[in-house]
Order: C-alpha cells, then structure tokens, then sequence
C-alpha cells in the first residue's frame, strides 16, 4: 500500500496546531494579569517544607504552648510548615528516641531534657550548628549554665528552649491554720513537715520515681549539706538519703512517692493530700485550677542553697531540615514570642533580662528566677549518664528499705570516682 503524501506547507500536523493554541492563549492570560503555574514535573517538591518537631510534653498548658509555636511559626512566614508530635511522657520519649537512631527514622527537631543532650551529640544524631548561632545570637544575653547544656568541645548542637529549678511549694490555708511560717532549714522543715501531717495528709511529698526526674529532685538535698557534685556519695549524700528515708518511716512523707512523677506529687498537692511538696513551675497550673492557695520559697537549707537547672533544648537533628528548624528558633527567640510562650507553659526563658522581665509580671516566679544564678547544670559534668540511674535507684531502695543510706552513697560514690562501670 502506498502513503498518501501532502505537501508541509498546505498542512500542518494537528498536534502543531494544538501547541500553539495552547501558546496563543497562555500569552493572552498572563497580559490580563492571571498568574499561570508551570507544571509540576514528577518528585518535584512544591509548596512549604515541612519541620517535624517531637516532645514529651505533657501538660495541658504545655501542650497549648507548642500549638501556638507552630501556629504562629507557620503564620509568620510561608517557605516551612512545621507541626509538633508528642511521643509519651519522658521515659517513653527517650526508647522512641533511640529506636528512631536505630531505624533512621527522626524528625528534624527535638525538644529534650538538657542533660540528655551529651548522650546524644555522643551518638552523633545532632547537626552542629556553631556558625549559624555564633553568627545570629548574643549568647552573652543566656544563663550560662542553661547555654552550656546545649555546647560540648566548645561547637553547639542546639539551642535552649526553656529553664526551670525546684522549690519547695506549701499550701498557705494550712500554715496559717498551723501557725507557722514556711521553713528555711532541715530543722524548721521537720517540724512543719510533723505539724502538717494528719491522718489524711502527709507534710511533705517528692518524686522518688526510679528515672531522671527524682536524681533532679534529690541533687539539691544532697548539695545543701556542702557536698560538691564531684564528691557526691560522700557522707553529705548519706546525710540527705538518712533525712528522706525517716521522712517515709516517720510516715510525714509517703512510700508510694517511689511511683510518682513531678506531675503525679502536683496532683496530690493540688487534691490537698499533703501540705508542701518539692516541684518546679511546670507543677503550677494543676495547683492553680485546684484554686489551691500557695506560696513558693527555696528548699530547707542544711548548709548551703544549690538548686539544679532544668528545662528543655532545642535538639537539631543532622541531615533533616536543619534550615528549617534555624528559621523556627529565630521565630521563637523574638522577645514577644519567647515571654508569652514561657508564660502559658509555666516555665522561665533561657535568656536572663527575660526571665527577670517575666519575673516582674508574674511574683510567683521570684524564687525560681533568682536561683538561676546560682544553679548547676547536670550536663556540664560528664559522668552525669552513668549517675543518674544510680541516684534515682539509690533513693529508691532507701525509701524501700533494700539499701541503707550508707550502702547506696557508697554505690553511688563509685560511680562518681569511676570506680563501677
């Protein structure tokens, strides 16, 4: 069979025709002004990026908080989109965290424990980030002790979120019923705390849950009889677990402390089962929304006040959206954003003329904010991961009669010297 042929310049193809139909008409859209996309082309990213940030955040208040980080990040600016995840409470957090390293499979920020911090730039998961934040940030404006949580061999994987310490919280209702004022020593402290007790409430509650949290709690009751945290294990520390565990068998504190989180010894506070309690400012709205009238002063002095630093770092995770998780901390470090985020998640910002700012709105932060200059932080000494357990399980076994005093600062004294691996 033959083609039949026709001559190109009597006819053109259909599809020639169709082009430039299609031409004709884009030109004569974008003169009216319609803005006209170019296609998208097959894995070709479009849109914002996406920031992933993951918590333990457990609170209401501090849950509210990061919706209104990312809500307001997101509104500022339309190149990321970020959104935050919770990830369980804080023991929990910290297996999903090491079975993300293990699979490969993490956001692009975490918000983590300050001490924490080291176990993991150890494990080499966070991004350094020295050159941006050296070159965005006067670091001089930041607690020192709270920066140094987030800088190791002098580079920086991170950036502080918030700050935070304990005090001894009391209920007002009932030392004004007593007759007394709120105790500055161990001496004052045991008699309020034996007034206080009644068959229905006990004078006085700490976290003595076997994790991170009750080695935070127990530190300062330790550093007070003048021990130094490089000799912790010494006859302060057996000092410190001697006056708890009496506590417990005085029945003026109680045994189920060993199964109370910060948040759990909060609630009992605030359901009036006890008359003073050992806890930060993240305890304070539960107390609050219990309408429960309460002062804050420092923790009973044996010999000298330390306190610890607490709160939570902004943990960049290396190969993700590191540029995106440096625009989303800009975002929050502005003045603004950082006074009123800390105020709705009841916690103090890292940097010092803010902190005294909140201060000065809010009184009930007093204490918290002036201890800041004279507290320690658990990551500046690098044998904190190898003590922590031993702290938290030694005033465990206290409390529980399998240890005496003496035997558990003598384990928790070898971990210190490098003596028990």
């Amino acid at each position: 069979m033959k083609w039949k042929t026709e001559s190109r310049t009597k006819r053109r193809p259909a599809g020639c025709y169709t082009l430039f139909c299609i031409l004709f008409s884009l030109i004569c859209l974008g003169g009216c002004g319609v803005q006209i996309r170019a296609p998208e082309l097959p894995g070709q990213e479009t849109g914002p990026r996406e920031v992933v940030l993951w918590s333990y955040y457990e609170t209401k208040q501090q849950k509210e908080g990061l919706d209104r980080l990312v809500e307001g990040f997101n509104n500022s600016q339309d190149e990321y989109m970020a959104r935050w995840e919770y990830q369980g409470p804080s023991s929990e957090f910290k297996k999903l965290l090491s079975i993300g390293v293990a699979e490969g499979k993490l956001p692009d920020v975490v918000l983590i424990d300050n001490p924490d911090m080291r176990k993991y730039v150890d494990l080499g998961i966070f991004e350094d980030i020295t050159q941006a934040v050296e070159g965005r940030y006067d670091l001089s404006q930041f607690y020192p002790e709270v920066l140094s949580s987030v800088q190791y061999d002098g580079r920086y994987y991170g950036m502080p979120f918030c700050c935070n310490n304990v005090g001894l919280v009391y209920n007002r209702e009932m030392f004004r019923e007593a007759g007394m004022e709120p105790p500055e020593n161990w001496e004052e402290f045991l008699k309020a705390a034996r007034a206080m007790t009644t068959g229905e409430r006990y004078g006085f509650i700490m976290s003595a849950i076997v994790e991170e949290q009750s080695s935070f709690q127990l530190v300062p009751w330790i550093l007070s009889t003048g021990e130094e945290m490089d000799d912790l294990g010494g006859e302060g520390t057996v000092k410190a677990l001697a006056l708890l565990r009496d506590m417990v068998e005085e029945g003026i504190m109680p045994k189920d402390c060993i199964n109370w989180s910060q948040v759990d010894v909060a609630r009992q506070f605030a359901a009036g089962k006890c008359a003073m309690m050992e806890n930060g400012p993240w305890a304070l709205p539960l107390v609050e929304e219990a309408g429960v009238d309460y002062g804050v002063v420092k923790l009973p002095v044996d010999q000298q006040s330390i306190v610890v630093t607490g709160g939570e770092n902004f943990g960049v995770v290396k190969g993700k959206n590191v540029d995106g998780v440096m625009a989303l901390m800009s975002y929050y470090y502005k003045d603004e954003v950082m006074l009123s985020l800390n105020k709705q998640m009841y916690s103090l910002p890292p940097v010092r003329h803010l902190a005294e700012k909140f201060q000065e709105k809010n009184p009930v932060y007093q204490v918290f904010v002036e201890q800041m200059d004279h507290c320690i932080t658990r990551s500046a000494y690098s044998y904190w991961p190898k003590i922590t357990g031993v702290l938290s399980e030694g005033l465990y076994e206290v409390i529980t009669g399998g240890m005496t005093p003496q035997e558990a600062a003598e384990r928790i004294g070898s971990k210190v010297q490098g003596r028990e691996n």
